[in-house]
């Protein structure tokens, strides 16, 4: 079971805001002080929200997308598993992971178990474009994007 101060959450949807409001987070966190970083699955190397939270010290870790998607979403999640190991943030966002457990590159059950298992407090930030049921049921908060007009 989770740890009481373990906190995640879900940032998903069909637009690119929940990125957006990830690293929203992150950077809130930053100029409270906090420790926060951003492990990137199957996004572009570079991005303005990227760029800006490299600016305030935030740790942005890329995963290469012309490796190809399954290898760079392996490298992105062995990153984040070294991070969690770490227990050197008190927030860890985990941009496009729900996109590499959708498209089969991560295991569900891998993710369940390192996000909701680990015995220390951290929050954690998931984002990508639909959230399997079984980690929506288990997460503390979950938010569906919505592009009502475009």
């Amino acid at each position: 079971m989770a740890e009481k101060n373990r906190v995640v959450r879900i940032f998903s949807g069909e637009v690119e805001t929940g990125s957006a409001a990830a690293f929203g987070l992150a950077m809130a966190r930053r100029g409270d002080g906090g420790r926060g970083a951003v492990v990137r699955f199957l996004r572009p190397q570079t991005s303005g929200e990227a760029g800006s939270a490299v600016e305030l010290g935030i740790e942005v870790y890329p995963c290469d997308l012309g490796s190809g998607g399954k290898s760079s979403a392996e490298k992105g999640w062995r990153t984040a598993l070294d991070l969690l190991e770490a227990r050197g943030h008190d927030l860890l966002v985990l941009d496009g992971l729900l996109d590499a457990v959708e498209a089969g590159f991560i295991p569900l059950a891998d993710v369940e178990t390192a996000v909701f298992e680990a015995g220390f407090p951290v929050e954690l930030v998931l984002t990508g474009h639909r959230a399997p049921v079984e980690l929506v049921k288990r997460a503390d908060a979950v938010v569906e994007m919505l592009d009502i007009k475009h």
